[in-house]
């Protein structure tokens, strides 16, 4: 995206985190619903990459738009 639109590059990524954030509701959704004696550990499993993944992806495309 930012090769064809520079200007645009923060906008894809807002977009793609929006996009990223309801689909993990929706995969979540059955688990938060199932009656499990501890979901905070699948809760935390699911979640603790994805932060670190968002981290290392919002920390990449600032770079990204400070080049340019």
């Amino acid at each position: 995206m930012h090769k064809i639109f520079p200007t645009y590059t923060g906008f894809a990524f807002l977009g793609a985190s929006f996009l990223r954030m309801m689909a993990a509701i929706v995969f979540l959704i059955p688990l938060i619903k199932a009656h499990v004696k501890d979901p905070i550990i699948d809760l935390g499993a699911f979640f603790i990459p994805y932060f670190l993944f968002l981290l290392f992806e919002t920390y990449f495309t600032v770079r990204l738009i400070n080049k340019s």
